[in-house]
């Protein structure tokens, strides 16, 4: 009669109902299985993946590690998820899954998902995305130092020409996908001189199509 009265054994109980109904973890909506053409596994690295619900902003999926994990779980509230992928090695792929809701309306039902993305065909011979011969004014190849030569692809970090020979060899070969490529040439004796130009891929997406030009620097 007591324990009726302080309702103890009433608030317990509803309490208990409570944690059984909704576990305290909500699962991913989506676990997704991407494998290659052999049935392996795909490489997909950080941000080749992007996802959106019922139409809304795409969601870029990141890691601190270099490649996305396999299989790869997309949090998030039921709903129509219509996921990119955009790999290196792949061609691009569209995958749309409709998530429902569990049973208890604690969150979404799971849904796992397997994709099989196509090889873009791509070789792993390394293509230039600039080849630049720097000159003077009379059009007589300049004599670069070592770290007198920065290369940025968009926003990203300048990074120097990793040649070690002094002068460095001519020309200049640079690495990197699509973008726009900017090079900075700090030689001794010269002005500044700065090529920017506009790098595109080729029509399997590989390689960049390679822009062959010259820079020519002023003398100071």
């Amino acid at each position: 009669m007591s324990s009726g009265d302080d309702g103890t054994e009433a608030s317990a109980s509803s309490g208990s109902t409570t944690d059984a109904a909704c576990p305290p973890v909500v699962p991913a909506a989506v676990v997704l299985f991407a494998f290659d053409e052999d049935g392996v596994p795909a490489t997909l690295p950080s941000g080749s993946v992007e996802f959106s619900v019922d139409d809304g902003p795409l969601e870029m999926v990141t890691t601190e590690a270099e490649m996305l994990p396999h299989p790869l779980a997309l949090d998030g509230a039921p709903g129509r998820y219509q996921i990119e992928i955009d790999a290196p090695m792949y061609r691009p792929a569209s995958v749309e899954v409709d998530v429902g809701m569990t049973p208890g309306g604690c969150g979404p039902a799971t849904v796992e998902e397997m994709v099989t993305l196509e090889d873009r065909g791509c070789t792993l011979r390394f293509v230039p995305a600039v080849s630049l011969t720097v000159v003077d004014e009379a059009g007589r190849g300049v004599p670069l130092s070592p770290g007198s030569v920065t290369h940025q692809i968009d926003d990203a970090e300048p990074e120097v020409y990793p040649g070690k020979t002094a002068p460095l060899e001519q020309p200049l070969s640079f690495g990197g996908g699509g973008g726009t490529h900017e090079i900075t040439v700090s030689q001794e004796g010269y002005l500044p001189g700065v090529y920017s130009t506009l790098v595109e891929l080729d029509d399997a997406g590989c390689h960049p199509v390679t822009v062959t030009d010259t820079l020519v620097l002023q003398a100071r």
